[in-house]
């Protein structure tokens, strides 16, 4: 039985509306999707952001 992967269904290519109140939204009809292992989402962010995170927090 293969193991079946946990996935991110993320915005690869986001198109942006301004609002009435001037903020913005993802247009998620103009924007284009990609199904993405939630492991390797896990280890963008944990190598882009924990090395700062650690220098903020002064260890």
């Amino acid at each position: 039985m293969q193991e079946q992967l946990m996935c991110c269904h993320v915005p690869i290519r986001g198109y942006l509306v301004r609002q009435p109140d001037g903020s913005y939204e993802l247009d998620p009809e103009r924007s284009t999707y990609a199904d993405i292992p939630a492991e390797d989402v896990a280890r963008f962010l944990v190598e882009r952001l924990a090395p700062g995170a650690w220098k903020e927090m002064g260890q």
